[in-house]
């Protein structure tokens, strides 16, 4: 039976200073004091302490744990095209900070069976981590659990049924630490060959579907608990609009 463990905020100094990782993280404050810990995780140490000391009223979890990944600053970045006045190219493409940010995370969290993965542009509902807990229960087995995109963009056929990177991770099994390594030298090598705006979430979904293990593939699944409408195009989608959609949702990824 699957378990979660802990869930885990990723975050950068950024949203800490202009308060949007307060406003996200003030969602929780009505949760029901429960056994999973927290685990923040930020880019680097470059914010002001004042701005995360709401924290300490945050009584109801297990524990709440601050890592600081301190990403190198060239590394440090997220940009859809080259500078043209930087010939660097992060080893891990252009949109290296989340990735190095993503595969720190799922390696610091080994110690842990499940954790749920949310970033600071998260809406949730109520109850949110008893719900999350129930439908991890639920799972005889899984890799990966998460939301399909489900707005307005026609992605790419190669990547349509991708799995967000807000969802839940089984980091504890031994199976999923090895495919995220592999991941991660996919990754690695398709940079080398100008696949520079590579993201982990659509590699971890190409790298699979490559793979000759069925029973691996059938470990990715996609859930009701997450729905995916995160690009900027989505953000005027009304709430009513995706309430009637999704009425089973308890964590919807959007921009505001």
């Amino acid at each position: 039976m699957c378990k979660l463990e802990a869930i885990v905020v990723c975050t950068t100094s950024k949203e800490i200073d202009n308060k949007q990782f307060e406003r996200f993280f003030l969602q929780l404050k009505y949760e029901p004091r429960n056994k999973v810990d927290i685990i923040i995780f930020t880019n680097n140490n470059k914010y002001s302490k004042k701005n995360i000391l709401f924290l300490v009223e945050m009584s109801q979890f297990s524990s709440i744990k601050f890592i600081n990944v301190n990403i190198a600053p060239e590394d440090d970045v997220y940009q859809f095209k080259p500078n043209n006045q930087n010939t660097y190219i992060p080893y891990l493409g252009y949109l290296s900070g989340p990735n190095i940010m993503f595969f720190k995370i799922m390696d610091w969290c080994k110690k842990y069976d499940t954790v749920l993965l949310l970033e600071t542009d998260c809406i949730i509902r109520n109850n949110m981590i008893q719900l999350c807990k129930i439908y991890v229960d639920s799972l005889d087995d899984f890799i990966i659990s998460g939301s399909y995109y489900h707005g307005k963009i026609l992605l790419d056929k190669s990547i349509r049924f991708h799995l967000n990177g807000v969802a839940f991770y089984r980091t504890g099994s031994h199976e999923f630490q090895e495919l995220i390594r592999n991941v991660k030298l996919f990754m690695e090598d398709r940079v080398k060959n100008d696949m520079l705006f590579i993201a982990y979430d659509t590699a971890i979904y190409e790298y699979i579907t490559i793979l000759e293990n069925n029973e691996l593939k059938k470990k990715y699944i996609a859930n009701h608990i997450i729905v995916n409408l995160s690009p900027r195009e989505d953000a005027s989608t009304s709430m009513t609009a995706i309430a009637n959609a999704f009425p089973r949702y308890v964590i919807l990824h959007k921009k505001s």
